[in-house]
């Protein structure tokens, strides 16, 4: 259920044993996405560490989603040394535009020598020096992401047990419950607010203002239609109270 993103200074270890009590309130479409906080000078918008390998029929919707949901503003992109293409020519246009400034990194210049044979050990290590980079830089909220994964706002569907649960919570101050109401404060993915901002102004609630390194769950999506009887008993559910 993660986001694989987490402040410098955490360890994988301290990660892996803290992701299970973490957000409710992000999701990303695929295992592998994060979202982590430096705690030095705010920088307006959202980072981004993407890894790239093959990936320019996807790169160009990703990066045009991300600029208007996530608010993203600073894009280090790892092209893998295995790559036969470059991002390089969209990059470009994104940088003349002004919004986002990109940068291009080669794997294999963070990677050991011993470890560069690895596809894993090559975009584990340019996630690890792409955070040390946004630490130098006082970066503040930085995502580690891949170009299948797109970042949303994980609202309450028609009939979500979570929310039958809420019924059952209303004076419990657990950390889940918590985070649980949180989720009917969330906002509409592609509306006014975007994540940056809806962040800010969630800053003193959970999970953002304990937390560095905040997981998201995962949503997959295929290419199989949803059938339309589903559709139509899910329109027939309604929401309980609360």
């Amino acid at each position: 259920h993660l986001i694989r993103i987490c402040f410098f200074g955490i360890s994988w270890l301290a990660f892996l044993q803290t992701m299970q009590r973490r957000s409710l309130l992000l999701s990303s479409s695929s295992l592998g996405t994060g979202a982590a906080k430096n705690s030095n000078t705010e920088k307006e918008g959202f980072s981004a560490c993407l890894f790239f390998k093959d990936d320019n029929e996807r790169l160009v919707e990703w990066i045009a989603y991300h600029f208007h949901v996530l608010d993203l503003r600073y894009l280090v992109v790892g092209v893998d040394y295995n790559s036969a293409t470059s991002p390089a020519d969209i990059l470009r246009r994104w940088n003349q535009t002004g919004r986002i400034q990109t940068y291009i990194w080669n794997t294999s210049d963070v990677t050991p020598v011993d470890k560069v044979d690895g596809l894993n050990n090559r975009q584990n290590h340019f996630d690890f020096a792409c955070l040390q980079e946004m630490k130098r830089l006082n970066r503040s909220w930085v995502t580690i992401i891949d170009t299948d994964e797109y970042i949303t706002f994980n609202r309450f569907s028609h009939g979500d047990p979570t929310l039958l649960e809420l019924n059952f919570s209303q004076y419990a101050t657990t950390t889940r419950d918590n985070l649980i109401r949180a989720r009917t404060r969330l906002p509409i993915t592609g509306g006014d607010t975007t994540a940056y901002s809806f962040i800010q102004q969630e800053s003193d609630n959970l999970p953002w203002a304990y937390q560095s390194c905040v997981p998201m769950f995962r949503l997959q999506f295929g290419l199989r239609e949803t059938p339309i009887s589903q559709l139509e008993r899910e329109d027939d559910l309604s929401l309980p109270a609360g």
